[in-house]
């Protein structure tokens, strides 16, 4: 048999190719073979292939898939669902679709009276009365009643292809523009399904006493503005609009009121400090619910009913109540996501904390080093568009592991004795380094979350601690060993920053505690170490993954020059005054 060689990243495989040719005339060819082929004979779709096959995508569109189904059964995607409620005005009359009964309104109870199909049961541009809304439900459960499996079992599968297409578009976006979001798979499938859950909660929430869907739309597109961002609130909020509508059967002009309250209630969202942000943002969507919601109904049915006023009010009504709700659910969303709001790091950041007050009270110079760096770190991190306020927080605790032997670090040594004499340098490194699992230990003791013991456990990286390696060095040079020691023992275990925060953090820590070493801290002198020690780091591949650039480094070193020298400056020499 003929030999066809098929490409791989690695090596080349040979493989036999059976020229029988199939009754349609196409080769009998495997599925491995026929993607080959495709590659081979188009290299453009070499990538397209490889990342339509690649197994995180698969998994992902196979989540989205299994998790749409139940959304289609809790909604009753098999049935349109029933669309008029009172007030309504329809453009054209409403006929009866089947033949039916309903109770005699004005007859002796227990009569009923007989519709047949095409028979008016609502005049066109007239409100829906309570009566005629009672009248179409009889004769939308009719309806349903008489509807072929064949065509419910269609509908079912239509719907949730919709979703399903409409949740990996999504997916696009988000591996186009949010690619860390994308990665954690986690995350990722925790959204999917909370955006699939508040739409249905929409749809039980729309009772016609209530008018309650905007309260899950609302919480969810904020919870997720606050703990992943307005981008991907108001994208995964504009699917649940619109799965809201689809599931409620509603016109264009609800699905148009329900983006415009969600939307002005994200943008208005911002960085939330305090609870009371919540409120505000509460009040100005609801003020902008009631406007909208009697714009909708007036380009609707062309007038301005009273129906229309109380649904106005409604949502106003559960607008403000969705910025209440946002107060209780913060501390889940965090866990659920995986991240630290503002509102939660501003507390962490609280002096009064009894971790920060520990920290005080044993090692008091290692305190207002840690709060000297948060000053800096956050100035850094604002200046390239990175979390000034979890960089700050991250500083103040990152060395909190140094209230365990506080005596061994400079900064604490007060009595002018160092510690470091009578021990060998390795075992001086040891006792250096040990800070970093001491300060896991510590936080992990008092429930700090995991953002935060990042920083400690990342902030010294798998850096060198340079003087007592070089101490341990000079020791074994002068002993006749002219191998020298192994680095290894006098490196930090890492991780590697993986942030840009905790990369800022790990600069600002270096080089202020560098330049408390200068007899002249001038300002030439401060730009030339904070540049020194940068590039150090560097170039020992510090920064290797957290995804900094060149020109953010420059800035952050700007910025670390300034906050130097505004601390450090000289003072003026006044002469001094002769004893009288």
């Amino acid at each position: 048999m003929p030999m066809r060689t098929i490409p791989k990243e690695k090596g080349v495989v040979k493989r036999k190719v059976n020229k029988k040719v199939m009754v349609s005339g196409s080769p009998a060819k495997t599925r491995a073979m026929r993607v080959a082929s495709i590659v081979r004979g188009h290299p453009g779709w070499k990538r397209f292939v490889q990342a339509l096959l690649a197994p995180p995508l698969v998994r992902h569109f196979a989540f989205v898939c299994v998790a749409v189904a139940p959304w289609c059964i809790l909604i009753g995607a098999w049935d349109p669902p029933f669309p008029y409620r009172s007030g309504d005005v329809p453009d054209r009359p409403i006929v009866s679709r089947v033949d039916f009964t309903a109770p005699d309104p004005f007859g002796i109870r227990g009569e009923v009276v007989a519709f047949r199909k095409g028979q008016v049961l609502a005049e066109a541009d007239l409100p829906l009365s309570p009566h005629q809304i009672q009248l179409l439900r009889i004769e939308h459960a009719a309806y349903l009643q008489g509807r072929p499996l064949a065509s419910r079992v269609v509908r079912f599968f239509s719907v949730w292809l919709l979703m399903v297409v409409l949740l990996a578009l999504s997916g696009v976006y988000l591996r186009l523009r949010a690619a860390e979001i994308f990665r954690e798979e986690r995350r990722l499938m925790m959204l999917v399904s909370l955006a699939l859950g508040a739409a249905v909660l929409a749809k039980w929430f729309s009772h016609e006493a209530w008018r309650g869907e905007l309260i899950p739309l609302l919480v969810f597109s904020q919870g997720v503005g606050i703990a992943l961002g307005r981008e991907l609130a108001m994208l995964f909020g504009s699917l649940v609009a619109l799965a809201t509508v689809l599931a409620l059967g509603q016109p264009v002009s609800a699905l148009l009121v329900l983006l415009g309250v969600m939307a002005i209630a994200c943008i208005q969202l911002g960085h939330v400090r305090t609870r009371s942000k919540l409120i505000h943002v509460g009040i100005i969507a609801g003020i902008a619910a009631f406007g909208l919601t009697l714009a909708g109904s007036t380009l609707q049915t062309g007038t301005l009913e009273w129906i229309a006023v109380r649904t106005a009010f409604y949502h106003a009504l559960w607008t403000v109540v969705a910025g209440f709700l946002i107060f209780g659910l913060l501390q889940p969303l965090e866990r659920i996501f995986g991240v630290l709001t503002d509102i939660s790091l501003l507390e962490l950041a609280d002096m009064s904390q009894p971790l920060l007050q520990e920290l005080l009270r044993r090692a008091p110079g290692t305190h207002n080093h840690s709060v000297l760096v948060g000053a800096m770190a956050e100035a850094a991190a604002e200046a390239i568009g990175a979390r000034g306020l979890l960089a700050r927080v991250g500083a103040y605790y990152h060395d909190i592991g140094k209230m365990v032997k506080p005596e061994f670090f400079v900064e604490n040594q007060t009595q002018g004795k160092n510690l470091h004499d009578g021990l060998r340098p390795a075992m001086s490194s040891l006792v250096i380094m040990s800070h970093v699992k001491d300060g896991v230990n510590l936080a992990r003791q008092y429930r700090l979350p995991q953002a935060i013991i990042d920083f400690i456990e990342q902030h010294h990286g798998t850096t060198l601690v340079r003087y007592f390696y070089d101490k341990a060095n000079e020791e074994s040079r002068n002993g006749g060993d002219h191998q020298g020691v192994d680095e290894s023992i006098f490196r930090y275990t890492g991780p590697k920053p993986q942030t840009k925060e905790i990369a800022i953090v790990m600069l600002a820590d270096s080089v202020e505690s560098a330049c408390r070493t200068l007899e002249d801290p001038t300002p030439s002198r401060i730009a030339h170490l904070v540049r020194q020690i940068s590039r150090h780091k560097l170039e020992d591949g510090q920064f290797d993954e957290c995804d900094l650039t060149f020109r953010e480094l420059r800035e952050i070193e700007n910025t670390l020059v300034n906050c130097l020298i505004a601390n450090y400056h000289g003072r003026i020499k006044y002469p001094t005054v002769a004893a009288v």
